[in-house]
């Protein structure tokens, strides 16, 4: 701080006042000989009086001092605070210009018209001030100055003065991090340090660090280590509010390193990051040290001394990435030489899991399912190549009694089989040598990989990259399979000519080798076995690919890979068998389910293609946040569930979180026959972990599973009509057919992905889409499949989908139920209609439409959204915007379900959305057609394409077509802001626009992903990526409804992803500014430091209330925009006391008709709907409890009768007599009160309910 700048005083009385001496001050120092004057730009609030005091008092020449839009400036007062100095004060640009001009204003200067220095603060953009920038000799004041200003100030305090680690923390806010906090920020936290003792205020100095959104450090000791210290801290909270995969995991992993005694306090540490994590809601931090969370996620470099010191991974395939990228070679080989032997001795010892010491700190935990060893060692040996079992009754007693039943195997070298044959027909006639000997190749390599049967079954990922030798010999064995299927293709017409019947046999018995097939009595299924070629490869290409190309890829390719190798898809999607002596029925067979890591294929009218697992945890996250009352007990109810495991795995994860406190699962079979809840498919820790939630034995009882078969839907609907549920979940039983599709030679099977054939029908005008059987192994295989089958070598058979939920249904069930979600394989179009659709997105391999009759709940959040930002749309444009958010967000109106949109108060989740909705509409009228305007909710591809968290950013994509038979994608980021600043700058650098700033950042981290899939050098992650994307467009084109010019569209994607066509690919910044008083929508063409290419389009808030209000000159001109924003949130209060009555009657409350209903009828309705969304009898206890507060608060009552409690989805209704002569009113005054006592989560609503003698008490 300058010598010369002498302020009031060294006491802070707010925030604002400190923000205001610490501008003045650095404003004053700032007016030099050198300069013309100061300006400052975008300035915090700060307390206008202290400003002006300050200059005033310290001045060293004439000023004239211009604050323009400065709301917190009282001009008047200002002014007659400046009359006995030489600072003149204006609060217009036109006075501030004329000033530069000296040109008269009517201020003086002891005669003089002009002032000798000029100080201008201004925020938001006025035209006239851009030449006052630009203008030689006028100084930008840096806002990071005011922060070196306020940490001077701090360092000069007596508190601190005699303090070196104090002075060290405020050197370092004012020096290193200058630029990591906001200015408010730094502000709070400097006078919230100010204490009464000396202590006290050095001890603040790490309590509060929690309003710079740091973690709470009482070891800011060390001087010299304090500015690493906080910088590492800083870095610990942004890793914890984007945490990856492998960071959640730490999480849960942490809790089982600490002593028993010490367990509870981390969990609840590990709550707390979760919730911040969701939240982000900085005072968590408060309660969390630097040093307990760095433990948390502290790496693999610290040693464990104790076995409770070691953490537990099961995502074993990622831990052997990160040691091949970590070049952790000699781990990875002692895991791949153990890995045998300590699997086999687990199976003898009976034990379920098998666990391996890991890079120190670690252990990774191998689940041992010893039947199914069992099972694949029986029938995979040196000679034996799989096999049949006759007439199990189901797939689990297949594996569990094969002994028992009839079986035979596959043996290549057995006296009578096609092999040998074909040997004796070589010796003798000298034909066929070579394929005799490729087949005898094909034999030897494969005995090589028999003795790691364990390792390729449970583990093969491991070992093959932690054994040379090992994935030698796979690639060797593949090699040698692939030269058999050439020899069998090219030499099959002539076998056929020596054995029409001997040459089906060859070909049938060979595509049969190492297949399982359970022969059901009238139906059929098949098993790959670990050595199956066309399984083993896909670990064995990417092991190769890895080892061959980790010192060329980047750190975020390698993060790529880590988090995506756990979910490598079966690759091989359908097998053709039977027809033939073995199998007398042809049978087209479909992956729809695994057995630990091997696939597993069914008929294609029992095919259930993928799995639920992807949805269950996001949608019970959504709907408990909707409707917290269901908390207390959920009601789920899924028809034909695919597998039951992987919602009731994701009910025990939100109780053992304690986010629910009960529930009853519903698993309902209509289409499908009653099955096994827990059917084998879950691992023995997740088996146990239901079976002690759900089992007999459990402690609270409150966790039911129910199953019950139906006759049909309507059947299943008229029995909810007693027992309604808060969420149902239909599996589609699609009818499926199987479809010829023309073989796409530009397609490649890629070990993490398996990329889609899109094919235009001219006919049918519509696009087919199938996955890809092509790639060298896997396109030979196909030749054989269509040699056996006389089918023509251009085409392929794949199952076509089609929708079997009938909207009717749909209807029937949203009688009983809050949302009813609809779950179906992909299909060649968009199958879902939009009346309740509240959403419509792909999660894993599976689609999802969800449907309410509660649209109101979602306006309200809209309303309360827009609303923050002084919009006042009508029911109207609330309708008409939650239409647009359905269609064009993937996750539609799902999306505005968040923690903090739920809550009170602005939020960073909640301008995303508002920006989102606005810059969708923008971009509708704005983009010519023929377009493309979505969203990508999808977890994987957002993942997969770098575009980070989409619950925190904004962004969409846009394709056009070019002029050259290519595609233009945009990729937009979205940014709502109140001052641009902190997302993006924009400076003018010798006529050109220079961008940069953290949205510049986000969008190139996107952009610059994508266009590396088509330009420069292809690696590992290129491929799947590449398809990823070419899939998601497709998926909006057949999304689209009405989309014309399909074929169009076809053709240019295809070519732009086969090379054929170029793609241009734009960063854009689409930048809603809700407090700009811009009259028009601003484009700025510029580019970043480094010289790339990027838009900014900046829409005003004239823009936003033109796309957002319908009708909003004729309102403006009919009341003042501040009266339409009280009617809006009067509006909302309404709306919210309407829903409770709603919801608490489970009637809508409508016209006179309904209010002639007879008291008794009222009371029937009334007893019907109170235990549909949970029990009365549960909220009786807090009756009492509810008295005595109200008691203390002195508001007097004759009575809540405890057994007249309504329970809705939303509110818990309280009945309360008030005494004579208390008022409504006195319980009104106290909500807030009354929240905090009762510990609601949200302040109850207080209304009066007509005709009765009760003021209702609704608890949200």
């Amino acid at each position: 701080m300058s010598e010369t700048t002498q302020t009031q005083d060294s006491s802070f009385e707010s925030n604002e006042d400190l923000i205001g001496k610490a501008i003045a001050n650095e404003t004053v120092d700032q007016l030099t000989e050198e300069n013309i004057g100061v300006i400052i730009e975008s300035p915090p609030r700060f307390d206008a009086e202290e400003f002006v005091d300050i200059l005033c008092s310290n001045a060293r020449y004439d000023v004239g001092l211009a604050m323009v839009s400065i709301d917190e400036a009282d001009i008047d007062d200002l002014q007659s605070r400046t009359e006995d100095s030489s600072v003149r004060l204006t609060d217009k640009v036109s006075v501030a210009v004329n000033w530069r001009n000296g040109t008269d204003t009517g201020f003086e200067w002891d005669g003089r018209i002009e002032p000798e220095k000029l100080v201008i603060l201004v925020r938001g953009d006025h035209a006239r001030l851009n030449s006052m920038k630009d203008f030689e000799g006028m100084v930008d004041l840096p806002l990071a100055e005011i922060t070196r200003e306020i940490t001077d100030q701090m360092q000069a305090q007596k508190q601190f003065t005699n303090s070196p680690p104090a002075q060290a923390i405020w050197e370092t806010l004012g020096s290193d991090l200058y630029d990591r906090f906001e200015i408010p920020a730094v502000a709070d936290y400097a006078t919230s340090t100010l204490k009464e003792s000396e202590q006290g205020s050095l001890d603040a100095l790490g309590t509060e660090l929690y309003r710079l959104r740091l973690f709470n450090d009482p070891g800011l000791n060390n001087p010299d280590e304090i500015p690493d210290r906080l910088s590492d801290n800083l870095d610990l909270v942004l890793r914890v509010s984007h945490m990856s995969n492998r960071d959640r995991r730490r999480l849960t992993n942490s809790v089982t390193k600490v002593d028993d005694s010490e367990r509870e306090e981390r969990e609840q540490s590990v709550a707390k990051l979760r919730r911040f994590e969701r939240t982000g809601d900085s005072e968590i931090l408060a309660d969390l040290t630097y040093n307990e969370v760095n433990e948390i996620f502290s790496t693999s470099g610290q040693s464990s001394q104790r076995r409770s010191t070691t953490s537990t991974r099961r995502d074993v395939e990622s831990a052997s990435v990160e040691a091949v990228f970590d070049d952790n070679n000699e781990e990875l080989e002692r895991l791949s030489e153990e890995f045998d032997d300590q699997y086999r001795e687990a199976v003898e010892e009976e034990e379920n899991r098998v666990d391996m010491e890991f890079t120190g700190d670690e252990q990774l935990a191998f689940d041992v399912n010893d039947d199914l060893y069992y099972f694949i060692e029986h029938f995979v040996t040196e000679d034996s190549f799989g096999g049949i079992i006759h007439n199990p009754e189901d797939r689990q007693s297949a594996i569990k009694n094969f002994q028992a039943l009839r079986t035979e195997k596959f043996q290549p070298r057995g006296e009578d089989s096609s092999f040998e044959k074909l040997r004796r027909v070589a010796e003798n006639s000298g034909k066929f040598e070579d394929l005799v000997a490729s087949i005898d190749r094909y034999v030897t390599a494969r005995s090589e990989l028999v003795d790691a049967l364990p390792g390729l079954l449970s583990a093969p990922l491991i070992r093959l990259l932690g054994d040379d030798d090992l994935l030698e010999f796979a690639e060797n064995y593949i090699e040698a399979y692939r030269e058999v299927q050439d020899k069998l293709d090219k030499k099959y017409r002539e076998i056929q000519d020596v054995s029409s019947e001997g040459s089906s046999k060859l070909l049938s018995d060979f595509l049969l080798f190492d297949t399982v097939i359970l022969e059901y009595e009238d139906d059929r299924e098949l098993v790959l076995s670990p050595l199956h070629p066309l399984h083993l490869w896909k670990y064995s290409e990417l092991a190769r690919e890895m080892k061959d190309e980790k010192e060329s890829l980047t750190e975020e390719e390698r993060n790529f890979l880590i988090n995506s190798v756990e979910e490598q898809p079966h690759v091989l999607r359908s097998i053709h068998v039977g027809g033939n002596y073995r199998l007398a029925d042809e049978t087209y067979l479909v992956q729809s389910a695994e057995l630990d890591r091997l696939p597993v294929y069914t008929r294609i009218e029992n095919a259930a293609e993928g799995t639920n697992s992807k949805f269950y945890d996001y949608v019970l996250d959504k709907f408990t946040s909707a409707y917290p009352p269901s908390q207390r007990h959920l009601k789920i109810s899924v028809i034909d569930p695919l597998d039951p495991v992987d919602l009731l795995s994701d009910i025990a994860d939100l109780a053992e979180k304690e986010e629910i406190q009960g529930a009853t699962v519903e698993f309902a079979f209509i289409e499908d026959e009653e099955k096994p809840v827990l059917n084998g498919t879950a691992s023995p820790s997740v088996s146990e972990d239901i079976t002690n939630l759900f089992g007999p034995d459990n402690d609270s009882g409150e966790f039911e599973i129910v199953t019950t078969e139906h006759p049909s839907y309507d059947s299943y609907a008229e029995g909810l009509k007693g027992d309604p549920q808060h969420f149902i979940l239909i599996n589609d039983q699609s009818n499926f057919s199987i479809q010829t599709f023309e073989r796409d030679a530009e397609t490649t099977i890629h070990p993490l992905y398996v990329p889609k054939e899109f094919d235009y029908d001219l006919l049918e005008d519509k696009i087919n889409i199938s996955p890809s059987k092509e790639g060298v192994l896997f396109s030979e295989y196909q030749d054989l499949i269509n040699q056996l089958y006389n089918q023509r070598q251009a085409i392929h058979n794949a199952e076509v989908n089609e929708l079997n939920v009938e909207k009717e249904t749909i209807d029937d069930l949203l009688d009983s139920a809050i949302w009813v979600s609809i779950s179906s394989p992909p299909m060649n179009g968009n199958p879902f209609w939009k009346d309740n659709l509240i959403s419509r997105e792909r999660r894993g391999e599976r689609d999802f439409a969800t449907y309410s009759e509660d649209i109101d709940y979602f306006r309200r959040v809209l309303r309360r959204i827009i609303t923050e930002y002084r919009l006042a749309p009508d029911d109207t444009d609330l309708e008409d915007i939650a239409e647009r958010i359905a269609d064009l967000q993937q996750s539609g109106l799902l999306r505005l379900i968040t923690r903090e949109t739920l809550g009170s108060g602005k939020s960073r989740n909640t301008k995303g959305l508002l920006g989102s909705i606005i810059a969708v509409q923008w971009l509708q009228q704005t983009l010519a057609d023929p377009k493309l305007i979505f969203s990508i909710d999808n977890p994987r591809t957002r993942e997969w394409l770098n575009l980070g968290d989409s619950e925190s950013r904004a962004d969409i994509l846009t394709v056009q077509f070019d002029d050259d038979g290519g595609l233009i994608l945009d990729i937009i980021e979205i940014k709502t802001l109140e001052e641009t600043s902190g997302a993006y700058t924009v400076k003018d650098e010798d006529g050109t626009k220079v961008v940069e700033g953290n949205a510049v950042d986000q969008v190139f981290e996107t952009t610059d992903t994508i266009r590396g899939l088509f330009t420069g050098d292809k690696n590992l992650t290129t491929s799947p990526r590449k398809e990823a994307l070419r899939e998601q467009l497709y998926y909006e084109l057949t999304s689209a409804e009405g989309m014309e010019g399909k074929q169009e569209w076809a053709d240019r994607i295809n070519d732009v992803f086969n090379g054929d066509a170029q793609i241009e690919i734009n960063p854009r910044i689409v930048s809603v500014e809700v407090t700009s008083e811009a009259t028009s929508d601003e484009r700025i063409d510029g580019v970043t430091p480094n010289a790339q290419s990027i838009r900014v389009d900046k829409l005003p808030r004239q823009s936003i209330k033109r796309l957002i209000v319908s009708g909003i000159e004729d309102r403006e001109d009919q009341r003042p925009e501040e009266d339409a924003e009280e009617e809006a949130v009067a509006e909302e209060e309404t709306d919210e006391i309407d829903e409770s009555e709603t919801e608490v009657d489970g009637e809508e409350t409508g016209g006179e008709e309904e209010d002639t209903v007879g008291d008794d009828e009222k009371t029937d309705v009334n007893t019907e709907s109170a235990d549909r969304f949970g029990d009365p009898e549960e909220y009786t206890d807090l009756v009492e409890t509810l008295k005595r507060v109200l008691n203390e608060f002195k508001i007097n009552i004759r009575n809540i009768d405890p057994d007249d409690i309504d329970v809705g989805p939303n509110v818990v209704r309280f009945k309360i007599r008030l005494a004579p002569g208390e008022k409504q009113s006195s319980l009104e005054q106290r909500t807030e009160d009354i929240a905090r006592e009762m510990a609601f989560e949200k302040e109850p609503i207080v209304q009066r309910l007509p005709g009765t003698e009760y003021v209702a008490l609704d608890v949200p």
